[in-house]
């Protein structure tokens, strides 16, 4: 059954990149600028490009910060985060002054190994480690990265997969209505396309 999936604008995304595979996987990707119309059972897609500092300002501006904190923990919607779109869940970054969201009350730091390039940039494993076949054969192929600030340590049950680029981080999280990559699935080819269509009809 066709879904029209939302998009919350943040300015600062691949709304076209996002709207084309939801299209491919049978599905309508419809950008909105706040809640309003956005029913409880609906799913939510919270994407971000870029910077930390201009996704909350971008939320401030159109006045969603509460409301995008209320309707993340309402629990009645699900909601895919995307790349910055997850760090924003998180109490702070050290790419800004701006609190995030403080969903959860982690703090994202930068890369700092002298080993690696920054940003990472480009193809990488998200090692998964749970019981999902789905997910599993998901993760059996490499995901697209590009990020200079990463979360090291959070809760174990909320870890869907762990990457390695020097040092291990967390690449991926799921709560019971909040999946999270640290990748871009919108620039990850098939196995990107499969997990959006995951959290579409499964999730």
């Amino acid at each position: 059954m066709k879904k029209k999936i939302k998009i919350l604008n943040t300015e600062f995304a691949n709304f076209g990149s996002i709207k084309n595979i939801l299209k491919k996987i049978g599905h309508e990707g419809v950008l909105i600028d706040n809640f309003d119309d956005v029913e409880d059972y609906e799913k939510i897609i919270l994407p971000g490009v870029g910077n930390f500092e201009n996704i909350m300002g971008i939320l401030k501006k159109k006045n969603l910060i509460e409301n995008t904190k209320r309707k993340i923990l309402g629990k009645k919607n699900k909601f895919l985060c995307i790349c910055v779109g997850m760090q924003i869940l998180f109490n702070s970054s050290e790419e800004s002054k701006v609190p995030g969201l403080s969903i959860f009350p982690d703090k994202l730091v930068k890369i700092n190994n002298p080993i690696v390039r920054v940003p990472h940039q480009g193809w990488n494993f998200a090692v998964y480690n749970k019981n999902n076949t789905t997910l599993k054969n998901i993760f059996e192929k490499k995901f697209y990265f590009s990020h200079s600030f990463w979360l090291q340590n959070f809760n174990e049950e909320m870890i869907l997969t762990n990457s390695s680029y020097g040092d291990s981080f967390v690449s991926s999280i799921i709560t019971s209505n909040i999946l999270a990559t640290q990748f871009h699935p919108e620039k990850s080819h098939g196995q990107g396309c499969d997990l959006i269509k995951y959290f579409s009809d499964e999730f």
